[in-house]
C-alpha cells in the first residue's frame, strides 16, 4: 500500500501537506486514528498517479485515455483543484480536437462520421455552441440528401430521369455516404439515353432533323457508343447534309447552271437514298438541262457546219441519255451520225498522215466515225493497230529491282520490290508497263525500246542499307525524390490568430468611439438650453460612429467564431525509388536508285529511313501512399524482331508514297508539253497532249485531268462513255 513512497517520503510528503497541528496528532494518535490518516494520504497518492498518467495521455494528444485517467484522480482527490483544472482542460481540447475532425470528415463529405465528431465534441464539452451548431446542421444537410436520394426512385418511376439526373449531380458527393446514388445515377443514365433517343427517332421520323441531331448527341453524352444513338445521329447528319446540297442545287438551278446541279443532287441521293425532294429535284434537273441540251443542239445544227454538227451531236447524245423520251431527238441523232461519219474518218486520216505525233487525234476521230458507223469493218481494224501504237508511245515502263548483299537484306529489298510493283500496279495509271523485277537488266531495257517509250522511264533499284535496334537506359535508373503521407496533426491556425487580433482592434476602436460619444453626452447634459441645439448635432454623429464601430465588432466576432483554432495538416516523409527510362529504336534504311534504263547512270538516289520507337518508363521502390502519385509499374516493350518489323513497314509505306509522286511527275509529263503547245498556238498538239495525260492521270477527278478533259472535248467534239444514250 505504501509503495508509492518510502519511509521517509512519507514524512517529508507531510510535512510539506499538512499542518504542524496534524504531525503532532500523527505522533501522539492512537493506532486507529494513525491509520485513517494513512488512508488519506494514500488517497491522494493514487490521484497523483492518475493525474500524471493523465498528462502523460494529453502530451501525445490521446485525449480520451487522459479524460478517463483524469476522471479517476478528481475521484480518488475530489477537494484537488488542480485535477478538475486539468479535467476541463481536458474536456475542453477534446471536444475542439472532436470539432475539428467533424470538419474535416465534413469536408471529405463524410456525413455520418462528422454528425458522430460533432456529437462527441457536445459531448465533451456541452457548452461548446459551436459543435453544437455543426451538429445540428450537418444533420439537417444528411435528412435533406437522405429525402432527395428517396425521392430519385420516384422521379424516375414518372419517365423524368433528366430530373433525377439533376438532383443526383446534387448530391452525388455523398456517395461514399450513400451508395444507392451510385446505383440511382445508372440507371438515370440508362433511362435519360432511351428517352433522348426515342426522342430523336421521333423527332427524324417527323422530318426535324436538327432536333433529331440535339437529342442523338445527349443520348450519347449519356452512353458513348450507344448503337440506336449512334445510328440514329448519322441518319440525322445524312439527311442535314442532304438537305444542304439539295439547297445548293437549287440555287444552281435557279442560275441555269444544270450540270452543276445534277452533281449536287446525285451527291445527295449517294448521301440518302431516296432523300425526300432530292428525287423531284433531280427530275426537274434532268428536264430543264436536257431541254437546253436540245434547243442548244437545234441552234448547232441549225448553223450547220462540221464543228456545230459534231457539237450538236454531242449534245443530242447528252440530252437523250438524260431524258427517256424527247421528240424526234432519235431521228436527229441517227442523221447525225450517218452525216458526220465519213467526216470524222476523213478527220482521222489526216492526223494519221500528219505522224505519230497526232495519233492521240487521230484515234479519236476514228473511235467517234465508228460510234457513227459501227459496220466500218476495215477501219476497226485500223483503229486497234493505232490504238496499241499509241498505248505505246504514251505509257510509262516502269522497271523495278532489288539489290543486296546479305540474305536478310535481299529478302526485304525483294518484298519491298514487291511492294513498290504493286503499288503501281495499283495506281490507277492505264496501259502501265510493269517488267517482273528479276528477269535482268539487257531484257528490260529492250522491252521499253521496242515499245518506244521515248524517255517516259522510271528504273527503280531497291537495296537495304541498315536496320540497327538501338536500346538506351536500360541498366541507367534515375534516382528520384519524392514523398509519402505519414499522417495528420493539428497546428495553431493563423487565421484564427488574425480573426483575435482584428477582433481587439474593433474592441479598441468601439472603446475609443464609446469615450468620445460619453464625453459629449455628459457635455450635453450639463450645458444649458441655448448651447444644446449646438452639441446635439455633433452628439447625434458621434453615436452613428459608435453604432458602426458596434457593428465592427459584431463583425469581428462572428468571423472570429467561425474561424478554427487549430487546422489539420498533413506530415510527409521524403524518401527516394527508382525510375528506369528505356528506349528502343529501329532504324531501316532503303536506298532507291533512279536509273536510266539504257546505259545504267544513276540519276537520283532516295534514301527511305523507316522508324519505329517504344519507350518505356518503369518505377521500382514507391511507397504506397506515395504523395506523387508514382506506383510500381512493370517493364513492357516489344522484342527487338517486334520493332524492326514495325519499322519495315514505316519504310515500305514512305517508299510507295515516294513512288507514287515520282509517277505523278510522269504523268505531268504530258500536261506541262500540252501547255506548252497550247501557249505557242499549236491547239491540236496541245489536245493531243492532254488527251494523254487525262488517260494517264492517276486521279482523273483532279482539277488537271478535268481541265484536259475539256480542253479535248472543246476541239475534238469527243463524247465520253458516260454521254451517250
Amino acid at each position: 500500500m505504501w509503495r508509492c513512497f518510502s519511509r521517509r517520503g512519507i514524512h517529508t510528503y507531510l510535512h510539506r501537506t499538512v499542518s504542524e497541528r496534524m504531525l503532532n496528532l500523527m505522533r501522539t494518535a492512537t493506532p486507529i486514528v494513525a491509520a485513517l490518516l494513512a488512508a488519506v494520504i494514500l488517497a491522494g497518492c493514487a490521484g497523483q498517479q492518475e493525474y500524471a498518467r493523465g498528462r502523460r495521455y494529453f502530451e501525445l494528444e490521446q485525449y480520451e485515455e487522459a479524460m478517463k485517467a483524469a476522471e479517476i484522480a478528481v475521484e480518488k482527490d475530489p477537494g484537488s483543484r488542480e485535477y478538475r483544472t486539468f479535467l476541463d482542460e481536458v474536456r475542453q481540447t477534446a471536444a475542439r480536437d472532436e470539432y475539428n475532425r467533424g470538419l474535416l470528415l465534413y469536408g471529405r463529405n463524410q456525413l455520418s462520421a462528422a454528425i458522430a465528431a460533432f456529437e462527441r465534441a457536445t459531448r465533451y464539452d456541452p457548452d461548446f455552441a459551436a459543435a453544437e451548431k455543426a451538429y445540428r446542421s450537418v444533420r439537417e444537410r444528411r435528412d435533406v440528401v437522405a429525402e432527395i436520394v428517396s425521392a430519385i426512385p420516384g422521379i424516375l418511376a414518372a419517365d423524368n430521369p433528366d430530373e433525377a439526373l439533376n438532383r443526383i449531380v446534387e448530391i452525388q458527393v455523398y456517395s461514399g455516404e450513400f451508395p444507392k446514388i451510385t446505383a440511382l445515377k445508372v440507371r438515370a443514365l440508362e433511362q435519360s439515353t432511351i428517352l433522348h433517343a426515342k426522342r430523336g427517332s421521333l423527332a427524324l421520323q417527323d422530318g426535324m432533323f436538327d432536333e433529331a441531331r440535339i437529342e442523338f448527341q445527349i443520348a450519347l453524352n449519356r452512353t458513348p457508343g450507344y448503337s440506336p444513338a449512334v445510328e440514329g445521329l448519322s441518319r440525322a447528319t445524312a439527311q442535314i447534309r442532304a438537305g444542304s446540297l439539295l439547297e445548293a442545287a437549287r440555287g444552281l438551278m435557279a442560275q441555269g447552271r444544270y450540270s452543276q446541279a445534277h452533281d449536287k443532287l446525285q451527291e445527295a441521293l449517294a448521301v440518302v437514298p431516296g432523300h425526300a425532294g432530292t428525287t423531284e429535284a433531280l427530275g426537274e434537273v434532268i428536264n430543264r438541262w436536257s431541254q437546253a441540251l436540245y434547243e442548244e443542239a437545234l441552234e448547232l445544227e441549225e448553223a450547220g457546219g462540221f464543228d456545230n454538227l459534231a457539237e450538236a451531236l454531242r449534245r443530242y447524245e447528252r440530252a437523250a441519255s438524260l431524258a427517256a423520251v424527247m421528240p424526234d431527238i432519235e431521228d436527229r441523232i441517227e442523221a447525225l451520225k450517218t452525216a458526220l461519219a465519213p467526216q470524222f474518218k476523213a478527220r482521222g486520216e489526216q492526223y494519221e498522215e500528219l505522224g505519230h505525233d497526232y495519233h492521240g487525234l487521230a484515234l479519236i476521230n476514228y473511235q467517234t466515225s465508228l460510234y457513227c458507223d459501227p459496220g466500218q469493218v476495215e477501219l476497226s481494224r485500223k483503229v486497234a493497230v493505232l490504238k496499241e501504237a499509241f498505248d505505246n508511245r504514251r505509257a510509262f515502263y516502269i522497271d523495278i529491282r532489288s539489290e543486296g548483299e546479305s540474305s536478310v537484306g535481299s529478302s526485304f529489298s525483294k518484298e519491298l520490290t514487291q511492294t513498290l510493283k504493286k503499288a503501281v500496279i495499283a495506281s490507277g495509271i492505264r496501259d502501265l508497263y510493269v517488267v517482273a523485277p528479276f528477269e535482268g537488266a539487257g531484257s528490260a531495257s529492250a522491252l521499253a525500246e521496242q515499245r518506244g517509250l521515248a524517255g517516259r522511264h522510271l528504273t527503280i533499284f531497291t537495296s537495304l542499307l541498315s536496320e540497327p535496334v538501338t536500346v538506351r537506359g536500360e541498366n541507367k535508373p534515375e534516382v528520384v525524390r519524392s514523398t509519402y503521407r505519414v499522417g495528420t496533426r493539428y497546428i495553431p491556425n493563423p487565421e484564427y490568430h488574425e480573426a483575435r487580433r482584428a477582433l481587439a482592434e474593433a474592441k479598441a476602436r468601439e472603446n475609443e468611439v464609446q469615450q468620445d460619444y460619453e464625453r459629449l453626452l455628459a457635455e450635453f447634459r450639463r450645458a444649458d438650453e441655448e448651447d444644446r441645439d449646438t452639441i446635439l448635432g455633433d452628439l447625434e454623429f458621434q453615436r452613428s460612429l459608435l453604432d458602426d464601430a458596434e457593428d465592427e465588432t459584431i463583425e469581428e466576432e462572428r468571423k472570429l467564431a467561425a474561424t478554427d483554432e487549430q487546422v489539420e495538416k498533413e506530415v510527409f516523409q521524403p524518401y527516394d525509388y527508382l525510375v528506369y527510362t528505356v528506349t528502343m529504336e529501329a532504324r531501316v534504311e532503303v536506298s532507291l536508285e533512279v536509273a536510266d534504263p539504257y546505259r545504267g547512270a544513276t540519276k537520283t538516289l532516295e534514301v527511305i529511313t523507316g522508324t519505329a520507337r517504344a519507350e518505356d518508363a518503369y518505377n521500382e521502390g514507391v511507397q504506397p501512399t506515395d504523395t506523387a502519385n508514382a506506383v510500381n509499374n512493370p517493364r513492357d516493350l516489344p522484342t527487338q524482331s517486334e520493332l524492326l518489323e514495325a519499322a519495315r513497314e514505316d519504310a515500305a509505306e514512305k517508299a510507295v508514297a515516294w513512288l507514287q509522286s515520282a509517277l505523278t511527275e510522269l504523268s505531268l509529263q504530258y500536261y506541262n508539253r500540252a501547255r506548252e503547245l497550247e501557249e505557242l498556238g499549236n491547239i491540236e498538239g496541245a489536245a493531243e497532249y492532254y488527251y494523254a495525260f487525262y488517260l494517264s492521270a492517276p486521279e482523273k477527278s483532279s482539277p488537271r485531268a478535268r481541265e484536259a478533259l475539256e480542253f479535248v472535248r472543246e476541239q475534238t467534239h469527243l463524247i465520253m462513255p458516260e454521254e451517250r444514250r
